[in-house]
């Protein structure tokens, strides 16, 4: 005689209350991962004070800087002239590794095309005192921006930002905020802290399902390039975007052209990682940024 089938303890609500309950341990535990990594402040502030290089290793000329933030906050930078008659003041915000001593090198094409250039450290960065925040990084870009329209030497209407990266963020603010920024250059930029979070969460194999609810629980809104961008106009806009970059997504860029008002410009470079396309297009990439300040500052 055959025995009847056994039934599963508990019918299908059940089961299903079973699967809630796994995966929201699930999310606790990604919660708990990502807090204790530190993935609020450490996935965008990774400074250290060690010295890369310097511009004078490189041949060109440059002058160290004690400036203070709004707040306070003591502020180094590097004052790089132009080779020749400069023909403005380019104003550099770096990425969100190391210090202006190994970012400076992205500038180097500037000054031997005639612009002057100022690199600074954010808050926590290099020498500069204090601890990075992301208001506290902005207040130091506008910092920078108020010391070189202060200097003898610089044309106060011929001042532009160039942002790579976490520096694009900031630089974005800034110009939208400072009409005195005749110009912005933006490269492999994210388009919002909240989607920069997510993208890289989406990378780690233990937090990649919740990436998005974990990026809206950790990581707060506010100073997002999206939200920004938009009044820079009539200023000019360029922005420049590998396809092969990881760290962040081409579409981001795409994402802040298409929120930009014009003038807007975007170069996608095929092949090129994160703020890379000048090792791809090395003679192409310096001729379009510097024809593009050149233009901005009321050049042919």
């Amino acid at each position: 005689m055959s025995r009847p089938p056994k039934k599963h303890k508990g019918g299908p609500a059940r089961r299903a209350l079973r699967s809630a309950a796994k995966i929201a341990v699930l999310f606790i535990l990604a919660l708990a991962i990502a807090s204790m990594s530190g993935c609020c402040n450490g996935l965008f502030y990774y400074p250290d004070a060690r010295t890369y290089s310097t511009p004078a290793e490189r041949g060109l000329a440059f002058e160290p800087v004690d400036f203070h933030s709004a707040d306070g906050t003591q502020l180094t930078g590097w004052f790089i002239p132009a080779v020749g008659e400069p023909k403005g003041t380019i104003v550099h915000c770096h990425g969100n590794a190391q210090n202006m001593t190994s970012h400076w090198a992205f500038t180097e094409f500037l000054p031997r095309n005639r612009f002057n250039v100022f690199v600074f450290d954010y808050r926590g960065y290099g020498r500069s005192a204090g601890k990075p925040t992301r208001s506290g990084t902005v207040a130091d870009a506008k910092a920078a921006v108020d010391y070189v329209i202060r200097r003898a030497d610089v044309d106060a209407a011929r001042v532009a930002l160039f942002g790579q990266s976490l520096g694009g963020a900031i630089a974005t603010v800034v110009a939208a905020e400072d009409a005195r920024v005749k110009g912005l250059v933006l490269e492999s930029a994210f388009s919002s802290y909240r989607a920069e979070a997510a993208h890289a969460l989406r990378l780690n194999p233990i937090t990649w399902l919740f990436a998005w609810p974990l990026s809206r629980t950790l990581i707060s809104s506010g100073y997002d390039p999206e939200d920004h961008i938009a009044s820079i106009a009539p200023r000019p806009v360029f922005l420049v975007h590998g396809t092969a970059d990881r760290i962040v997504p081409s579409w981001m860029s795409e994402e802040l052209h298409e929120a930009a008002g014009e003038p807007r410009e975007l170069w996608i470079v095929d092949g090129a990682r994160h703020t890379a396309a000048g090792m791809l297009h090395k003679d192409e990439y310096e001729r379009r940024i510097s024809e593009f300040f050149e233009k901005a500052f009321g050049g042919e």
